[in-house]
């Protein structure tokens, strides 16, 4: 969760100078100045929060690299997938009193 804090925290501070640009000066350049104001405040201010999030999107990608998440390779999924599709399209053994709807000879 260190990235969605740091997003809420950045976001955050967005709007702060947002809110304190908007006595000063209105319209499109307030947003931009307040864009620029908090991204410089965020790179200052923020650097353990933006180290944690950093690490934990590191480690998000050792562990899909590793496979650790995974639960098998695309063969051997497309094999169970392959698996089910044949049983779904065997046709079972009719049974008496039952209508076989994938058979079309009843």
């Amino acid at each position: 969760m260190p990235l969605l804090k740091y997003s809420a925290i950045r976001l955050l501070l967005l709007l702060v100078c947002v809110a304190g640009l908007q006595f000063v000066m209105g319209g499109w350049l307030l947003l931009l100045v307040a864009v620029v104001i908090a991204a410089a405040v965020s790179y200052l201010a923020l650097g353990r929060f933006r180290d944690d999030s950093a690490a934990y999107l590191a480690g998000l990608a050792a562990r899909r690299a590793a496979g650790v998440n995974s639960p098998g390779t695309d063969d051997e999924d497309e094999d169970r997938e392959a698996d089910v599709i044949a049983r779904q399209s065997t046709p079972s053994k009719p049974q008496p009193g039952i209508i076989n709807t994938r058979d079309s000879t009843n």
